[in-house]
């Protein structure tokens, strides 16, 4: 399944999904590899990971290596999910209060919106509630 980037954010895109938890990715082959301790060889040996299916798990590895934020099925869940809340931040302007998975993703992309007001009110509304919620 090709990936399709999407670079001209923002951009209202017509995607539905309920919550940024919930965007799950059809199982695919091994995405990525991990490191295990096998005695077999004597050595070190390769053991495949489970596949990434969540915007949590995304994230984690395209923050952890370069090669991780260049994975097509990384990058395709993290434009997925930016493009979500980005259209959820357009449909709700003044209110909307990311969760605070949203506003990591969002975060992650922080330089696609430098100088973009609805951005920087966006993240606002974020750190406000944060305060509120631990009574700053």
């Amino acid at each position: 399944m090709p990936c399709n980037y999407i670079v001209d954010l923002p951009v209202s895109m017509p995607l539905k999904f309920n919550d940024i938890n919930t965007i799950y990715i059809p199982s695919h082959p091994t995405l990525s590899l991990s490191m295990s301790m096998g005695r077999s060889n004597g050595g070190t040996r390769m053991q495949p990971s489970p596949a990434i299916t969540t915007v949590v798990q995304a994230l984690e590895i395209a923050r952890d290596s370069p090669e991780g934020a260049r994975d097509p099925a990384v990058v395709n869940i993290l434009e997925t999910a930016l493009t979500d809340i980005w259209r959820k931040i357009e449909a709700h302007p003044t209110s909307y209060v990311m969760t605070r998975d949203e506003f990591a993703v969002f975060n992650y992309f922080q330089d696609r919106f430098a100088g973009q007001e609805l951005a920087t009110a966006a993240r606002k509304r974020y750190w406000d509630r944060l305060e509120l919620q631990n009574g700053n």
